[in-house]
């Protein structure tokens, strides 16, 4: 197999204007394939962009919500229980009370990790032994004191990275701030279920220089095989969808892994292998069949151009072959009995009362008439080596060769059935209120003595005795012997 594909490549390429061809063509396809490589990567990536910009603002709503509700909830937690933290503020050291609140405020809200009161200096009210608030803590206090407002950032801590919510009130006169510490995981939730499959979902800080803060794994400290916890370069290349979180110092990014691109630049680069493949193998194929339809039409053509000398072989009216065709193809066909020792017969065939016809219907009408009679005839005598054509006017006439010819009769009697049975009207008609044909039938073995003329001219003799007889009739005849009539 492979060594045929190999010849028909070889031969292929030994022909210069079809080589060139093919080169044009593949180069074409080539560059085709490559605008589309590039329009589908376009689009994967345009399709990516619009799914992580969803994903990232899903994100980026379920936080803000989570936020706001912890923030509500801290708000109301501080109402429901200003007198417990004022008592508290009074008597800092009174564990018992701080675990009071502390408990109250878990129920409130889940993932709780510490609670502490500060003064308006940011100074912890209630000792912190087991450091659980930080600098960074004390800090967003101290900026909240002086502000107002609270910008939320993750506190690193040896025990838990959180981040704080912060709750002023007042107390005989003087200002305090509640602050509730939380852990991430309703955060890392958040981005687990707004990811998407082949990408990432981060918060970042963008000062100090785009610092990760949370993952869908958890708070950065948890991140594995990273020394720095800022975004690389090609991370930074990567980024699909940048949002804002109000109310914090974060952004959600979606960012498209790396696994995703190459998955899909492997797919289309096996695709397009595929689709070459095939489409040379198609070319080669197309390109063989061409060469051979060539050839061949070539070759016809030739023989057509020999045998019919540029003469109009199609008469336009009815589609069967002229009168000139028929004198040529009959002295052939008789030849070749002639060689053979073999019966050739010739019909005459009629229309019965035709100009009746034309002058009742119009001549458009006796146009699709004779259309209709051709085809019938068409129909009835068509094996391979016989042969209908228009004689002339109403006149039709079928060369018979071989076996067909030995015994016509059959067929004459299908011929005059099959007009019956098409009933084409024909109320002038003195024979029928439809349209007939009269039929002579000429047969001989041709020999030195005998002609296709002679042939003809007692076809035309029986088809004279046929329409003499009442017409709708067949009348046979042979050469040097009597007529027989062949009745309707």
């Amino acid at each position: 197999m492979l060594h045929k594909l190999k010849r028909m490549i070889e031969r292929f390429l030994k022909t210069p204007p079809v080589t060139a061809m093919f080169l044009a063509v593949f180069i074409i396809f080539a560059i085709i394939m490559y605008w589309s490589t590039i329009e589908r990567q376009n689009s994967f990536m345009t399709n990516q962009v619009y799914f992580g910009e969803k994903a990232a603002l899903n994100a980026r709503q379920a936080v803000e919500n989570a936020l706001s509700n912890r923030k509500r909830f801290v708000t109301l937690f501080v109402e429901d229980n200003i007198e417990l933290i004022r008592y508290l503020i009074e008597e800092p050291d009174n564990e018992e009370l701080f675990l009071l609140i502390k408990n109250q405020l878990s129920r409130y809200i889940p993932g709780l990790f510490t609670v502490n009161v500060t003064n308006d200096d940011a100074e912890l009210l209630i000792s912190d032994f087991e450091g659980f608030t930080g600098k960074v803590c004390l800090s967003d206090v101290k900026n909240y004191a002086d502000t107002g407002h609270q910008l939320l950032r993750v506190h690193p801590n040896h025990i838990l990275y959180h981040y704080d919510i912060l709750q002023r009130f007042e107390s005989k006169a003087k200002d305090y701030i509640f602050f509730a510490s939380f852990g991430l995981g309703e955060i890392q939730k958040a981005l687990q279920y707004s990811s998407l499959e082949g990408h990432q979902l981060l918060l970042i800080r963008e000062t100090p220089s785009a610092l990760i803060e949370v993952t869908e794994k958890g708070a950065r400290n948890v991140i594995k095989d990273r020394l720095d916890f800022r975004l690389t370069d090609d991370e930074m290349s990567r980024i699909l969808s940048k949002t804002k979180i109000e109310g914090t110092h974060w952004y959600v990014l979606d960012i498209i892994n790396h696994e995703l691109i190459n998955a899909f630049n492997k797919k289309l680069i096996n695709q397009n292998v595929i689709i070459f493949f095939i489409f040379t193998l198609l070319l080669v194929f197309v390109r063989y069949l061409v060469v051979s339809s060539i050839l061949k039409q070539s070759k016809r053509i030739h023989e057509l151009n020999q045998g019919l000398k540029g003469l109009l072989l199609i008469d336009t009216l009815t589609g069967l072959y002229n009168k000139d065709f028929l004198g040529k193809q009959l002295d052939k066909e008789w030849s070749r009995a002639l060689r053979d020792k073999q019966t050739i017969t010739v019909l005459l065939i009629d229309i019965d009362h035709f100009k009746l016809y034309n002058d009742n219907y119009g001549h458009l009408q006796g146009d699709q008439c004779l259309k209709r009679v051709a085809h019938i005839i068409e129909e009835i005598f068509q094996r391979k080596n016989d042969f209908a054509s228009r004689f002339g006017g109403e006149e039709f006439c079928v060369v018979l060769n071989d076996s067909s010819a030995d015994n016509p009769k059959e067929l004459l009697r299908k011929a005059h059935k099959s007009l019956k049975q098409n009933r084409i009207e024909h109320a002038l008609s003195p024979t029928k209120p439809y349209v007939t044909f009269s039929i002579g039938v000429a047969s001989a073995v041709p020999d030195y003595n005998t002609s296709p003329k002679s042939l003809i001219e007692q076809a035309d003799k029986a088809l004279y005795e046929a329409k003499a007889s009442g017409r709708n009739k067949t009348v046979f005849s042979k050469l040097q012997e009597s007529v027989l009539v062949l009745a309707e």
